[in-house]
């Protein structure tokens, strides 16, 4: 647990206690909330909330997080199209 993301840590304990999962109370610590690296720093979280919920055996987590993370990607890597 010590090498574990401690925001991505918070989330999984929060999803055990409560069986809810939200990324609002996610905050970067940045003033850049609008920003193309918010947006990148969020889906890092996401994949961090993802690769613990992998880790502790956490199957409904990991979907969620998964499909966070897929829909955050999208918003910030849209793709070109030929």
């Amino acid at each position: 647990m010590s090498d574990d993301d401690e925001h991505a840590l918070e989330a999984v304990l929060r999803f055990l206690y409560t069986g809810g999962y939200s990324i609002g109370r996610w905050k970067t610590g940045t003033a850049a909330e609008d920003s193309d690296i918010y947006d990148l720093l969020l889906v890092k979280y996401l994949i961090e909330v993802c690769l613990l919920a992998d880790k502790y055996d956490i199957p409904d987590l990991r979907k969620l997080a998964t499909l966070a993370a897929k829909y955050a990607t999208t918003k910030c890597l849209p793709v070109e199209e030929n």
